[in-house]
């Protein structure tokens, strides 16, 4: 949601809005075989697309701009807005845009990245859970997008998921069909706890 409107894309070539979530009016774009989830920020939509590199970006689901990334091994598997920047990621790294979209440049990641399973941004940190769906405790934050350094969590799992709220971030992993996994919690981004799970929460969170 951003600029008074929900945002959706549908498919190769089209998208949808709608203003109160009830009507939706079908749009076109321009086509792009496969694309990510859109995400919204600095007032613009973006999505990237899911094989190749290329984002496109619009204000109001009418006109569209498409733009050139590094690769798609850097954007190709969704992004994430904050500080005043987007961040696109895919299985060999990330990359960044200070102008919403327009231009991109490779982002320094560890050598330990891998594709991540949720990007999130809060308390001036973006946060990468998931390293290439393995066992690990590792994680990756950068407080600009463009350089990014490896983290340490409590325990080793696969983290499959990180959200900000209220001033706190909470990760979850699932390390087993109808395992409950671990729940973590953080109020910087940097030092994480453990938190009770009674409940099989290990897919995700909102």
């Amino acid at each position: 949601f951003g600029n008074g409107i929900f945002f959706g894309d549908m498919n190769a070539i089209q998208c949808a809005t709608s203003v109160d979530g009830d009507t939706w009016v079908e749009l076109s774009h321009p086509s792009f075989s496969s694309t990510c989830s859109p995400w919204f920020g600095g007032g613009t939509f973006i999505f990237t697309h899911g094989s190749s590199a290329a984002a496109m970006a619009t204000v109001n689901g009418l006109t569209f701009t498409e733009s050139s990334t590094p690769s798609a091994d850097v954007s190709s598997s969704g992004g994430c807005y904050g500080g005043g920047v987007h961040i696109a990621y895919g299985g060999a790294g990330a990359c960044y845009s200070l102008d919403n979209g327009q231009t991109w440049a490779v982002a320094t990641v560890p050598l330990s990245w891998a594709l991540p399973n949720s990007v999130v941004y809060g308390k001036g940190r973006f946060i990468a859970f998931g390293v290439g769906g393995s066992i690990t405790n590792l994680y990756h934050y950068s407080t600009d997008g463009r350089t990014w350094t490896q983290g340490t969590l409590p325990a080793s799992r696969n983290w499959r998921s990180v959200i900000h709220a209220d001033g706190v971030f909470l990760g979850c992993s699932r390390d087993a069909v109808g395992s409950s996994g671990v729940l973590i919690t953080s109020t910087n981004g940097m030092d994480w706890g453990l938190s009770p799970n009674p409940f099989v929460l290990n897919r995700g969170f909102t």
